[in-house]
């Protein structure tokens, strides 16, 4: 709606892909991170945690590790296009949370298959 009252024009096809599959792994990164704190607090309070909330955590966490891929293309397609510097700051921005989260995940091995705490 904002476009359309701007009259600004339909964004473009080309990079669509890399763009869809960042914001998925934006979500997810976030809904995996969110989960993560849940379970921690659960922790904290010495309740048991099921295998299933464990496990749906590591797997929203890796697909945001694994956005990273289309995070690096959606960057490399702005500069390539000269899109201007918000949106190439904004891109950099977001694969620099990206990679912060897989530096945090790998550093405290929420990865890892056999989670005990």
């Amino acid at each position: 709606m904002v476009r359309r009252l701007r009259r600004r024009p339909a964004p473009q096809r080309r990079g669509r892909l890399a763009r869809v599959l960042t914001r998925v792994a934006v979500v997810s990164a976030l809904l995996g991170a969110l989960g993560w704190v849940m379970i921690i607090m659960s922790v904290m309070n010495l309740q048991d945690v099921p295998a299933g909330a464990l496990r749906a955590a590591q797997a929203l966490l890796l697909l945001g590790v694994a956005g990273q891929v289309p995070a690096v293309v959606r960057l490399v397609d702005d500069i390539r296009h000269r899109h201007g510097w918000q949106r190439i700051v904004g891109s950099a921005l977001v694969l620099l949370a990206l990679s912060g989260l897989a530096s945090f995940a790998f550093e405290f091995h929420l990865l890892a298959p056999s989670v005990s705490y």
